[in-house]
């Protein structure tokens, strides 16, 4: 059903211009067009050797015209078309910019927190691990029962232990979203009850951010495998 009226006082045709290099050989024009639009080829002095088709640019205002008369050209969708393609394109070429670019920006934080993790523990700073581990952190690692962030921290501040080194390497940060997960190799040299001692571990160390701030949730190690 048609709703719009059949009959209008006035018209607005905008007609494009297109620099088209065929126009002076009409028949190997690829910009076919209706019989009633008026043609004509110039040359402009801004675009030297080239033609241009064109449409007649003016206001029609026609009495008693009737809608069916008036078409959308074809040149104009394609140009609306390629202009909704090229939007679409940019939003998404940032978007993938933005989001690398937060990704890249969380790993290099993580990578930070797992120095101040090995410096911590050489210092023997319970005060910066308190900072460092969610409230619900659970640690598992060999010859020891698992330990709360409530237990690790009372060992931590106990002063039994003390680390002459704490070594990691073979890093590999993965982040997803807000959680992350950081694998490695730790070898670390301690002192507990006057024994001096060294393990190579390798461990996986899960991330959560919390109020914009990376914790570790879990701390796992396990045996490394030795050549």
């Amino acid at each position: 059903m048609n709703l719009m009226p059949e009959k209008f006082a006035s018209v607005l045709v905008t007609r494009v211009y297109l620099i088209d290099h065929t126009c002076l050989n009409p028949q190997f024009s690829i910009h076919p067009l209706p019989p009633a639009w008026e043609t004509r080829c110039f040359t402009p002095r801004n675009v030297p050797g080239a033609s241009v088709l064109g449409l007649r640019s003016s206001i029609d205002r026609r009495e008693g015209d009737s809608l069916s008369h008036v078409g959308v050209s074809p040149l104009k969708s394609l140009s609306l078309g390629l202009f909704v393609v090229l939007v679409f394109t940019a939003f998404v070429g940032t978007a993938t910019i933005a989001a690398q670019s937060t990704h890249d920006a969380d790993v290099r934080e993580l990578e930070r927190l797992e120095t101040v993790w090995n410096e911590a523990h050489e210092r023997g700073d319970a005060d910066a691990l308190e900072r460092l581990w969610a409230d619900d952190m659970e640690v598992a690692v060999p010859k020891m029962p698992v330990l709360t962030k409530a237990d690790a921290l009372k060992f931590a501040r106990s002063g039994r232990m003390k680390f002459l080194s704490y070594r990691t390497s073979d890093i590999r940060v993965r982040v997803y979203d807000n959680a992350a997960v950081v694998t490695g190799r730790l070898q670390r040299t301690r002192s507990l009850n006057g024994q001096e001692m060294s393990d190579d571990w390798r461990f996986t160390k899960t991330y959560v951010r919390e109020a914009q701030q990376w914790r570790v949730v879990a701390f796992h190690a396990s045996e490394a495998a030795q050549p």
